[in-house]
């Protein structure tokens, strides 16, 4: 599922070229060389084409793999005192000129015996590539017009590196030629053609410009020759909504044929079709999968996923791996503005002799995926949809004709085709370190190590090779610039790796994905798709409702009609769950993180997690044991099931962050929660457990709000320590605090925290200052102590300059636009009401009240309608109005009304409203588990449990 050639190494040098002088002198002798061996081929004009093509791909090769040696040599001869010109710039020159000796090289062969043989090989792959592709373009020069349409002219230009390098310095290559573009594929093509059969088979009946296709191609032996597709924006919103309906489409071709890898590179937008330009990667095998020591549940819900679209790669997916963690590189994402930074290495201060490595973000231009500028992909997900729906009927319609089969096999069969066995970011890291100076001074070394990290993430990585043999052969390849290829045929599934190596199992892989298509379920493809869609977006904010709900209120039966939902709710969650033979249970769904929503195996947080879902349901079978909620099928089983799984899941991996909601304290509030209805020894321990966390994080914490980071932490250990009579709790909320308040920003009055997401800081309270000040005086409180109170004023003084009487709300900080409010928990009027009011409710203060009557009104005015879930929608507007009294509003609510409000759009829509487009989820702020712990605290029971929109832990 990983991306082949989207993990590409940046170039360790600044824009100026740095050493590219020294570099241009060790490749001159290998571009002469090449330049002879051309003479009697091409045109001097077309030579000279080709030799800057080569001179740029050397230049690229050698810097990779030179750069920091020249940078270690440069600051040895001014340490050594070699280097005596009068400024930094005189003797970055004077070092150049003493690089470019021969007597130079020579001495490098001493301390770094394997650079110059590697060096050579490198160089001499990439000559040899450059020439073959010369003489391949010479014998096929007069099938060119077919492919392009009229005789294409001369050659004009040369871009090598178009892709990785692979089984001996082959890469990709575009031709500009006088009168059109072809691109060189040093791989066979037969796949190209089969997929442009079995396309035109499928649409017929489709008008030929409205079909999906791939570049026309020229297969010729081992190698070919593919038309260049343009992009091109799409004209109208007509053809952005056939746009998203062709993606749908090659969502089903793609999953029919096994495909992975279709990420944003491999796709080209020529307005309303999207061109696969990059189809090598059909009928991937399906390895067996790795045991996660998290449960069988956990590891069926992984299988489960796999085997859906998500497979594909054309759906957003956020990345894990190293560099790239949290990028999204799907052709349906990939989207501008909603990405992570992404740093490389250059050098800092090229051109004098203090330049350096660094590390500089680096630019990401990829748009050729996209149909316009700043595409909304999840506006168009029942596009998406339809058009999945459609291509799947004409292909299952096929196969009941008895045709598909037939027409896949035919097609093909004897195909080379690709899989990618690893991230190719692994081969880019390993890369690195396998040129780093001190490896090219001990390579033995550095190759035991490079093997080492293969091995042992063989054992992490489904599918990834772990043969001895085999992982040698990667990083063979790696010493010489290649990134490892694996091929086989898919009637015979046996993969073929570098050096001649075999990995894997046998098998038709055709049949396998034929299988897999007809046992795939269409209802669940297209759940999967609205929400693997979501993951396109970084900040959830950028996603906002289409429209607000207008459907009057039904106020008749509310008692019976409640209970009648929060079963059939907990019913749904009990029949969702995915369950292991070792009694474990989770759900798959979309997880929050830094990073934005991705679709996978539920978390342990509280947030959209496994531990907010177990809470809902301990809750619910808490009060069916007190006959106050219907029975519910399998329930103890599941509850269960998920407290075995949050168990293993808390014990195989530390925490990383603090949060109220996602990390520590979420964990803490999550046994809080199942102590209250459960007893027993095993919450409290197990809390006690993840507290001790705490200290080796605090100090490393920059998310700093209450949904992360350590803000989050102070009243969930104030909790564990009122539940366990343990002071020492408050002292470690003590050291917490001291964290809050060493990263402040104050002005005297105000204090601020600036975040990664929030720079500037922002208000509201998941994010932001409201709930930070919250934190701090509720600790303040419960530890006497009046630096927090202090502190937590500081706080409340920023968020109510925010406010603007005009609007009746505080301002979004989030946004440019000064006159953007909103009412929502996580950053609106409806977290910092419920903050304000709890804190009007354990001190009394007046100010704590009018903060929260003003904010209340906010959100009765413009916070109702939206969507019902606890963090942005009706559920947490609930929450504050149900606690203010009504009499203290211009506008007094109607708690009846309020219910039934609340109640008939949980039944119509379930946690979302029609024009929501969030996909549901199983999760407790943004799901069905927030439904059920909503409905349980209307119904106003005895025992109902305490709101989670304030994570205290009573």
């Amino acid at each position: 599922m990983s991306p082949a050639g989207a993990a590409r190494e940046e170039s360790p040098t600044d824009s100026t070229g740095g050493f590219d002088s020294v570099h241009s002198a060790l490749t001159r002798p290998a571009l002469r060389d090449l330049d002879e061996r051309l003479a009697g081929l091409l045109k001097p004009a077309e030579r000279a084409v080709v030799l800057a093509g080569a001179r740029s791909s050397l230049l690229t090769a050698v810097r990779l793999r030179l750069n920091r040696v020249l940078l270690l040599e440069l600051h040895a001869a001014r340490i050594a005192g070699r280097l005596d010109a009068p400024t930094p710039e005189a003797r970055w020159e004077q070092f150049l000129e003493l690089a470019r000796r021969p007597s130079f090289h020579r001495a490098l062969d001493t301390d770094y015996p394997a650079l110059r043989p590697r060096l050579e090989r490198v160089v001499h792959h990439r000559v040899t590539a450059m020439e073959v592709l010369a003489r391949r373009l010479v014998a096929d020069r007069h099938l060119l017009p077919a492919l392009l349409g009229r005789d294409p002219g001369p050659l004009v230009g040369v871009t090598s590196d178009a892709g990785d390098a692979h089984r001996g310095g082959q890469s990709v290559v575009l031709l500009d030629f006088a009168h059109g573009r072809a691109v060189y594929k040093p791989r066979p093509m037969g796949v190209d053609t089969a997929l442009a059969g079995l396309l035109a088979t499928l649409q017929a009946d489709r008008p030929d410009v409205e079909r999906l296709r791939v570049p026309a191609a020229l297969p010729r032996d081992g190698y070919g020759w593919a038309a260049f597709v343009a992009h091109r924006w799409c004209a109208d919103p007509g053809q952005v909504e056939e746009f998203y309906r062709n993606l749908g489409r090659w969502l089903a071709v793609v999953h029919l044929l096994g495909g992975t890898d279709m990420h944003a590179e491999n796709v080209v937008a020529d307005g309303p079709v999207p061109v696969v330009v990059d189809c090598e990667t059909l009928f991937s095998p399906e390895s067996d999968p790795l045991r996660s020591g998290l449960g069988d549940a956990f590891d069926r819900s992984t299988v489960l996923l796999r085997r859906t679209v998500v497979r594909t790669g054309l759906l957003p997916m956020r990345m894990a791996e190293l560099a790239l963690r949290g990028v999204d590189l799907s052709a349906a994402g990939c989207l501008p503005g909603q990405q992570p930074e992404v740093f490389s290495p250059v050098i800092v201060d090229a051109g004098t002799d203090r330049a350096r490595l660094g590390m500089r973000a680096a630019p990401r231009h990829r748009t050729a995926h996209l149909p316009v500028p700043s595409p909304d992909p999840l506006a168009h997900r029942e596009e998406v949809v339809d058009g999945f729906g459609e291509m799947r009927a004409r292909i299952d319609a096929l196969d009941r004709a008895g045709a598909l089969r037939p027409a896949v096999v035919a097609g093909f069969t004897g195909c080379e085709l690709r899989v990618v066995l690893r991230p190719t970011q692994v081969y880019v890291e390993l890369g690195r370190m396998l040129w780093h100076p001190s490896s090219l001074h001990d390579q033995d070394a550095a190759v035991e190590r490079a093997r080492d990290v293969l091995a042992r993430q063989a054992s992490v990585i489904t599918g990834a090779p772990r043969e001895p043999e085999v992982i040698a052969a990667e990083v063979d390849d790696m010493l010489v610039g290649d990134v490892p290829f694996f091929s086989f045929l898919p009637e015979q599934g046996r993969v073929l790796g570098p050096g001649g190596t075999v990995t894997g199992g046998a098998g038709n892989l055709i049949d396998a994905a034929l299988d897999r298509w007809r046992g795939s379920d269409p209802a669940e493809e297209e759940a999967v798709i609205r929400a693997s869609l979501l993951g396109a977006y970084r900040d959830p904010a950028s996603v906002a409702p289409l429209r607000r709900r207008t459907t009057a209120p039904r106020e008749d039966d509310l008692l019976g009609r409640r209970r009648t939902l929060v079963a059939r709710l907990a019913g749904e969650l009990c029949r969702q769950a995915v369950t292991g033979e070792d009694a474990t249970a989770t759900w798959i769904g979309p997880v929050y993180s830094e990073h934005g929503y991705c679709l996978r195996s539920l978390s342990t947080d509280l947030y959209s997690g496994i531990g907010g879902v177990a809470v809902a349901l301990s809750d619910y079978r808490h009060l069916c044991e007190r006959g106050d909620v219907p029975a519910v099928a399998g329930l103890d089983a599941v509850v269960d099931g998920a407290v075995r799984t949050l168990v293993l899941m808390e014990d195989a991996a530390a925490p990383t962050r603090l949060g109220a909601y996602e990390g520590v304290g979420g964990g803490i509030l999550t046994w809080l929660a199942l102590h209250r209805v459960n007893g027993g020894d095993l919450p409290l321990r197990r809390a006690a457990a993840l507290a001790a966390h705490a200290p080796e994080l605090i100090a490393q914490d920059t998310h700093i709000d209450v949904l992360s980071g350590v803000a989050g932490l102070l009243v969930p250990l104030v909790g564990l320590a009122e539940r366990t009579g343990d002071r020492g709790w408050l002292d470690l909320a003590g050291a917490a605090a001291r964290r809050l308040a060493a990263l402040a920003v104050t002005d005297g009055t105000t204090a601020r925290w600036g975040t990664e997401l929030y720079p500037g800081g922002t208000g509201g309270f998941a994010h932001g200052v409201a709930g930070v000040g919250w934190a701090l005086a509720r600790l303040g409180l419960a530890a006497g102590d009046q630096r927090w109170l202090d502190l937590a004023d500081a706080a409340f003084a920023f968020q109510e300059a925010l406010y603007r009487p005009r609007a009746g709300n505080w301002r979004d900080m989030r946004e440019s636009d000064p006159d953007r409010y909103v009412t929502s928990w996580c950053h609106g009027s409806t977290g910092t009401g419920l903050a304000a009011w709890d804190l009007y409710r354990v001190t009394g203060r007046d100010t704590w009240l009018d903060v929260a009557v003003r904010a209340a009104e906010a959100t009765r005015r413009d916070g109702l309608g939206w969507n019902s879930t606890l963090c942005h929608g009706d559920l947490g507007a609930w929450e504050l109005l149900e606690q203010v009294p009504a009499d203290a509003l211009r506008t007094p609510v109607d708690r009846g009304v309020l219910d039934a409000t609340v109640l008939t759009a949980l039944e119509d829509t379930g946690p979302l409203s029609p024009g929501e487009r969030r996909p549901a989820s199983p999760g407790l702020l943004i799901g069905t588990a927030g439904a059920i712990h909503h409905l349980l605290r209307t119904g106003r029971h005895r025992d109902a449990p305490p709101t989670v929109l304030l994570p205290e832990g009573r």
